[in-house]
């Protein structure tokens, strides 16, 4: 890096004055993209010394078997980091030599050259990885790890828009959302599914306790004012909280769950359970709020003082599906060990449906972080 400096310090020194304006500007360009590409190589260099330390630890193993999935992952992906790297080291584009083409035959030659390069480098790594990737992304899924872009892509098909080094990112993530090794996977596949209007579902494969959902919770904001005399009042919208029973057992089967909307004033901290009319009506009321919230967040436009641009931005803003976070936990047939799944319930505004999206794997909950209450509704395990 320090040799770069007085490069660019010799240049300034005693080029630029021979020079003129345009080459100048060149040169600054030129100066500019080796600093970025020195902070680049700093990055990937880094990145390279941990894919090493993991093919280091999978070499010192040699029992891919005895390592959990988590760290098959992390190796799978170090190995594929390492593939692509070298290959990007050695590849044969203009940009890559050590001194570019000066002419255009050159230039072409080159980027031809490194075409078939590229090429052979996805052969490459069909050959070796994509049947790996493909048993990977498949014992992911069977723990509830997806990747929906990655399972469509991998393959880097011809209308893939993810490319190897995205691969290796990809998994990355996925296994960074699988339990750390020594701490238990659940023996039970816990899902809650349901779409709006309709029923909200619990999937149990396998013997889940003490099933706790929720509460889906839309927090207390303010709306706007009201003038009544002389006085304006601010308007609260109350917090409102979608609440499910507590199922003691579910073993192997499915079983419906009918919410309830309780609304907290913001003034009193008085709970009560409105409206009355069943889990349908609840809904409405509460996806209807949250539209209100979202039309007082983004800010309604005046259709007379603004233009036809601003007014379409806005409704495409509204359109937007809103989501709600929210936990689902669940202990073992022995009550020993506790997981928690994330969920989303997604609302849209356009068609005024909603679904609920699983989000991530289950995740072993540490003793401190646990919860149980004492009453819970009966269910048949």
């Amino acid at each position: 890096m320090a040799s770069s400096i007085g490069v660019l310090a010799w240049v300034t020194g005693v080029i630029f004055p021979k020079i003129g304006a345009v080459q100048i500007i060149l040169i600054a360009a030129m100066a500019a993209v080796i600093l970025s590409a020195y902070h680049i190589w700093a990055q990937e260099r880094a990145a390279r010394i941990i894919a090493l330390e993991l093919l280091d630890k999978a070499e010192a193993t040699n029992l891919q078997g005895d390592l959990g999935l988590r760290e098959r992952v992390r190796i799978l992906t170090a190995q594929i980091s390492h593939f692509y790297n070298g290959r990007f080291d050695t590849s044969p584009g203009p940009l890559a030599l050590a001194i570019p083409p000066t002419t255009p035959d050159g230039w072409n030659e080159a980027t031809l050259n490194a075409k078939r390069y590229e090429r052979e480098t996805i052969d490459l790594y069909l050959q070796r990885f994509a049947p790996q990737t493909t048993l990977m992304l498949k014992e992911l899924e069977r723990h509830g790890v997806v990747d929906a872009e990655l399972n469509a892509a991998y393959l880097l098909n011809s209308d893939s828009l993810i490319g190897i080094a995205d691969v290796a990112e990809r998994l990355s993530t996925l296994a960074e959302r699988l339990p750390l090794s020594g701490a238990p996977a659940p023996d039970v596949t816990l899902t809650l599914e349901g779409a709006f209007p309709g029923a909200f579902s619990l999937h149990a494969r396998g013997h889940a306790c003490e099933i706790r959902i929720g509460p889906i919770v839309q927090d207390s904001a303010f709306i706007g004012t009201m003038t009544e005399g002389d006085r304006t009042m601010r308007v609260v919208m109350p917090r409102y909280v979608i609440e499910f029973p507590v199922v003691s057992a579910l073993r192997d089967d499915d079983m419906v769950v009918e919410p309830s909307l309780f609304v907290v004033s913001p003034s009193d901290n008085i709970r009560s359970g409105w409206p009355i009319g069943g889990a349908e009506t609840a809904m409405k009321e509460f996806f209807s709020n949250a539209e209100t919230l979202r039309r007082t967040e983004i800010g309604e436009p005046d259709s007379n003082t603004r233009s036809v641009e601003e007014m379409n931005e806005f409704g495409r803003l509204i359109r937007q599906p809103i989501e709600f976070r929210f936990d689902v936990t669940f202990w073992n047939d022995t009550h020993t060990d506790q997981w928690k799944r994330t969920e989303v319930l997604v609302y849209e505004p356009q068609t005024r449906r909603a679904f609920v999206r699983p989000e991530g794997s289950a995740e072993f909950l540490p003793q401190e972080q646990r919860n149980s209450v004492g009453a819970v509704v009966r269910a048949q395990p």
